[in-house]
């Protein structure tokens, strides 16, 4: 779930703002992310940006001032329940990591800023606190839902599990998730409860989710009975429904559908509170829905590329990186071009390499893999070629090289950009000859040879730099598929773990299910620099000396932990950020505790063994002995 500004009154009111999207603009101009048609904001009003401790928002210099509970504000860490005031719009922030709170008592403001608009004050009468109870309990409910819809993949189980939500969320009897046609008359109902009779239909009001459809904003009515709107719809049971709610489900680009929830209760009707929270769930719902059809789509054109190829790749994954890669594998198997194949070290390049090679007409054939960064260059030409018998000192038989041994089938040069300057001058001459001549030897050699080469480096800048020959780069770069690194395809990350662990699971004769989520979420903040490599060493690590059948925390290694080098610019990298944090938040806990790690770990909600850990991986004994003390 991502952090976001539910939007509970002003122009945008039952809207959410994602705020992961960075930054967030927020004001009267077209350049603005969140437009606020609102005279009382400036055209450049505020920016909600991420922080080292979460969000926070800063004014940019606007006329009436931004105001977070009642408090106007340069700039403001905010934390889960804070209210936020630009203008008439009223936001409250939402941190999936954060409890929420109840919002501060505004402070009272100085006299030299009385001429500008205050925002809403917040008096101390019960009514008062019971509406500010009530929403710190939604906001804990919202945050509930977020996280058990925000994982799920299928979109009809996402529905499902939306209606379920629902009825733990708000008081109704009757609920259904209902998705739309073409046009608003197109109805198809998706999930539905009765909790009152559950043998029995929700029959579902057409008047109020044609009203929603086309209005797309939210229908309350508190006493259908007395309702004019509601008189003529035929399938509300007037007999027995007091209230109705329904909200609209939309994606980014239109209504989707709508959630629809009658209740019974005579003497607590739904209200506009009730309409807020779940206007909320119905746009998390709407996102995730879109996700989800996304998601989904990904994995049927994964799965369609896989059957393609007619056989298992060992390239694991359903991102949109990964469809791509499979995409250029299957038109490249139907010729014989030259692929150069790009990416970090440790991101799978040989696979992709024997991917092609098994797809195409030359699966069986041979496959021959030559890392050219670990040949001498006074033994490549050899090794690539081959020598006669007594070509040079030790050359007791004649060898027939790695061209000849690939001979009517594949061969894959890795780390090609390695090749000294002497190596690209008889690579090309083979390449373009297509014969070899072996070391001592004057008789070519014809070969029959698909050539696929890999690197690391960027060799269009190594031919600007006169590293690496133009004519060779442009035999070579026939056709490119660029292999991402871990970091960039991390939705992918927990199919490549799961992966891994049932691999190292076997051939170390343990019996390890999965990941955990705190595990994975450690796991998610590291940066990976060696990529898929490094991720595999982690996983056969923790999997030979954990202790239990789930990958724990503390199972990982200590690099895991440490925090990355401030970047060239100097500013702190997301991951330093997050660690320094981490830091602090330990430091506190440790001073509560008077130095005890046990208590201090008892605080944090951490195993004392994991706590441990972290104080000796983050090196915070000194600072501790020093703040014990």
């Amino acid at each position: 779930m991502q952090a976001m500004l539910l939007t509970i009154s002003g122009p945008l009111s039952q809207s959410v703002i994602n705020c992961d999207e960075q930054p967030v603009t927020m004001g009267r101009g077209p350049s603005n992310s969140v437009i606020l048609k609102d005279q009382q904001a400036s055209r450049e009003h505020c920016v909600v940006e991420s922080s080292t401790a979460g969000f926070r928002v800063r004014d940019l210099d606007s006329r009436n001032g931004t105001w977070v509970n009642g408090q106007r504000i340069t700039e403001h860490e905010l934390n889960s329940g804070d209210h936020l005031w630009i203008g008439g719009s009223v936001f409250i922030f939402v941190h999936p990591d954060q409890p929420p709170v109840e919002p501060s008592t505004p402070i009272e403001v100085t006299s030299d800023e009385q001429s500008a608009p205050l925002p809403p004050q917040v008096d101390e009468s019960p009514a008062t606190e019971r509406l500010l109870t009530r929403t710190v309990r939604d906001l804990h409910l919202l945050s509930r839902v977020a996280g058990k819809i925000g994982e799920i993949k299928d979109p009809e189980a996402l529905l499902h599990q939306t209606v379920w939500a629902l009825f733990e969320s708000i008081p109704v009897d009757r609920c259904a998730v209902v998705l739309v046609g073409d046009t608003p008359e197109e109805l198809r109902s998706v999930a539905a409860w009765n909790k009152s009779n559950p043998l029995s239909a929700v029959r579902v009001s057409r008047t109020a989710l044609r009203r929603v459809v086309e209005s797309k904003t939210g229908f309350l009515s508190r006493d259908v009975a007395a309702d004019p709107s509601m008189v003529k719809a035929v399938s509300v049971d007037m007999n027995t429904t007091r209230s109705v709610l329904c909200v609209p489900i939309a994606d980014s680009h239109r209504v989707i559908g709508a959630i629809y929830a009658e209740s019974e209760d005579v003497k607590s009707r739904l209200d506009d509170q009730h309409l807020q929270l779940m206007n909320a769930i119905a746009s998390l719902a709407g996102l995730q829905y879109q996700n989800a059809l996304r998601s989904e789509v990904l994995v049927s054109e994964n799965s369609r590329l896989r059957k393609a190829l007619g056989f298992d790749t060992g390239l694991v994954g359903d991102s949109s990186a990964m469809q791509e890669i499979l995409r250029k594998i299957t038109k490249l198997a139907e010729t014989r071009s030259t692929a150069l194949i790009i990416g970090e070290t440790g991101t799978g390049k040989e696979l992709v390499a024997r991917a092609l090679h098994q797809a195409s007409s030359l699966a069986h054939k041979p496959f021959v893999a030559v890392n050219c960064a670990a040949i001498t260059e006074t033994l490549l030409e050899s090794e690539l070629f081959g020598h006669e018998k007594g070509a040079f000192t030790g050359a007791e038989n004649r060898r027939r090289g790695f061209f000849e041994q690939a001979d009517t089938g594949t061969i894959f040069l890795d780390e090609v950009g390695e090749l000294a300057p002497s190596a690209q001058v008889k690579l090309l001459r083979v390449l373009q000859q297509r014969e070899v001549v072996r070391v001592g030897g004057s008789q070519p050699i014809k070969i029959d040879v698909r050539v696929i080469a890999a690197t690391h480096r960027d060799l269009a800048a190594m031919v600007k730099q006169g590293h690496f020959r133009e004519d060779l780069y442009y035999r070579l770069n026939v056709v490119t598929i660029q292999v991402p690194p871990l970091r960039n395809r991390m939705d992918d990350l927990p199919a490549l773990a799961q992966h891994l662990v049932e691999k190292y699971s076997t051939s170390c004769n343990r019996s390890v299910r999965g990941v955990s989520r705190d595990a994975m979420e450690c796991m998610r903040l590291y940066a990976w620099p060696g990529n898929i490599r490094e991720l595999e060493n982690v996983i056969e690590r923790a999997v030979v000396l954990g202790s239990s059948d789930t990958i724990l925390p503390e199972d990982l290694p200590e690099t895991l932990f440490e925090a990355p080098a401030i970047t060239s610019s100097g500013v702190p990298n997301f991951h330093a950020s997050v660690a320094q944090h981490k830091r602090d938040i330990i430091l506190r806990a440790v001073q509560q505790a008077q130095g005890n790690l046990s208590e201090a770990a008892r605080l944090l909600g951490l195993h004392p063994n994991y706590l441990h850990r972290l104080v000796t991986t983050m090196d915070l004994r000194p600072k501790i002995t020093t703040t014990s003390s």
